[in-house]
């Protein structure tokens, strides 16, 4: 939760940078209200995030109001026939390691 509050303090401080570039004349007035716009739904979320964590911290929160996706089965029999059977060999993923 710590590292969202963060998240939240930067995403704020972006805004408030918007704010100046528009009274330097550094950009659009139109152009940093649309990224403002967007910063402000990313703090909603951010905060509805944050709520969220706490209720399931304390425990308000049960198992039937989380969300589950249903396991699914991969459907291969309609992969082209040049689709490799492996798609890393040893060697690629030891050259990957280092």
């Amino acid at each position: 939760m710590q590292f969202l509050y963060y998240a939240r303090g930067s995403l704020f401080e972006t805004k408030y940078w918007l704010n100046r570039a528009i009274a330097r004349e550094l950009m659009a007035k139109a152009e940093a209200q649309n990224y403002a716009a967007q910063l402000s739904n990313i703090a909603r979320q951010l905060n509805h995030f944050i709520s969220s964590l706490k209720s399931q911290k304390s425990g308000e929160i049960t198992v039937a109001k989380t969300l589950r996706e249903s396991p699914t089965q991969y459907i291969t029999e309609n992969l082209p026939s040049s689709f490799p059977d492996v798609l890393f060999d040893e060697q690629e993923i030891s050259w990957l390691a280092t």
